[in-house]
């Protein structure tokens, strides 16, 4: 399974790629792949269409979680895609599961609740 983790501010060393790069150590440790891009519609179709992906993961706080919402309705508009939220906001609000476009949302820590999402898919 390939997993596509749009980033907002992607090249300004923020701390939302810790979480990220410990789910993907994870899932790269049982044969996964887990690839990084910057949150813009442009860049995340560009690698969209480069490779295939089966899942489109976003780790979000509340701040990003509109900027994310928007960007997976946009691109699931041109890709048949699985999206999942993780992160602080949908463990705080796991309403958000009735957004349009959110397929999943993970509760809690996402390590092993990504592995098992990937192995039963």
């Amino acid at each position: 399974m390939n997993v596509l983790w749009p980033v907002v501010d992607l090249h300004r060393g923020n701390n939302q790629l810790l979480g990220i790069m410990t789910i993907a150590a994870v899932l790269e440790k049982h044969g996964h792949r887990s690839d990084v891009v910057d949150a813009s519609p442009r860049a995340a179709a560009d690698m969209l269409r480069k490779r295939r992906y089966d899942i489109l993961a976003f780790s979000t706080m509340s701040v990003h979680c509109r900027t994310f919402l928007r960007l997976n309705r946009a691109l699931k508009k041109e890709f048949s895609i699985l999206s999942i939220f993780g992160g602080p906001h949908p463990t705080y609000s796991p309403g958000m599961i009735e957004q349009e476009g959110v397929d999943a949302v993970c509760v809690g820590e996402g390590e092993f609740a990504m592995l098992d999402l990937v192995r039963n898919l």
